[in-house]
């Protein structure tokens, strides 16, 4: 099974200190599917930070988290614009229909797992996991398309 990394699991890993979400962090038995768009995020919490002034400790746990990420994950060797942009499509048809409110980042990064199959995306977003759990029910898939990882304290 492959794995895709949201960028609210980096999140509650790294900047958090989640038990469960650096618990699944250390589980890891090999590099994770790189997201172009968790990638993108990821850079705009440390460009946010910077821009805004937020100090040393800010800018630098978010660079963790980015660094983390890059560490973590690869790109994989097959990227076919094409197919994740008609599964977008797909997903944005089906939140519509479905009354599913997910942001536009969630979908291309559910997009992306559904164009490489077998693959579940770690979240700590409610959203993003019931959009996916709706896809992996609709779509029949033998793997679940998300995990909600829990951020309890």
């Amino acid at each position: 099974m492959n794995i895709i990394l949201d960028t609210s699991a980096m999140i509650a890993a790294i900047e958090r200190r989640n038990d469960e979400s650096v618990a699944l962090l250390r589980s890891l038995e090999g590099p994770t599917i790189r997201s172009v768009f968790v990638d993108g995020e990821l850079a705009a919490g440390v460009e946010t930070a910077t821009m805004r002034r937020l100090g040393k400790p800010a800018i630098a746990i978010r660079e963790a988290t980015a660094t983390a990420y890059a560490r973590l994950s690869e790109t994989p060797e097959r990227w076919t614009a094409d197919v994740i942009a008609s599964h977008f499509g797909w997903l944005t048809a089906h939140c519509s229909i479905n009354q599913l409110k997910v942001g536009q980042n969630d979908r291309w990064i559910l997009a992306e797992a559904m164009t490489h199959g077998s693959t579940t995306i770690y979240t700590a977003d409610s959203a993003m996991n019931a959009l996916g759990t709706s896809v992996t029910k609709t779509m029949n898939l033998s793997t679940d398309l998300t995990s909600l990882v829990a951020t309890s304290r």
